[in-house]
């Protein structure tokens, strides 16, 4: 059985105001996002902090990171150190957990390949309409001189 080191990290909120702990929370665990239109409602996700490193969430305030992401963590929390109080605990872990922080670690780096690809496409079809478009002048170009 291979075990690993990781940090729990739990922590509370400090502020009296419902608005600092709601921002709090969206910024750290992300949110769902509805806008009304004129036809339809649009929905988006709003990605949070937690999302961009494995994690295993254990209570609604405290998680478990690998050993290797805690500085990612506190200079997160140090932005609501005024909001916020931390407390974070070295622990060695199972197997198990660390498979699925490496399962997670493939499904971000799987979700970035992916946004690079889209961004790719995006460009080359940018370069296709300039193209095109240089392809249309030189055709109106060409008619004039006719």
């Amino acid at each position: 059985m291979i075990r690993k080191k990781a940090m729990i990290i739990t922590f509370s909120t400090k502020t009296d105001k419902n608005s600092d702990r709601t921002k709090f929370f969206k910024q750290l665990y992300g949110w769902e996002q509805t806008v009304p239109g004129k036809k339809k409602n649009y929905e988006y996700h709003r990605e949070g902090f937690l999302e961009k490193i494995p994690h295993k969430r254990v209570a609604q305030s405290s998680f478990i990171v690998p050993e290797n992401e805690f500085d990612k963590v506190m200079q997160f929390f140090e932005h609501w150190h005024k909001n916020v109080i931390t407390n974070a605990f070295k622990v060695i872990l199972e197997d198990d957990i660390f498979s699925e922080f490496q399962r997670q670690i493939r499904q971000m780096e799987e979700e970035e390949e992916e946004s690079e690809e889209e961004e790719e496409e995006e460009e080359l079809s940018e370069m296709e309409r300039n193209i095109i478009k240089r392809h249309e002048e030189w055709q109106k170009k060409k008619i004039k001189q006719n």
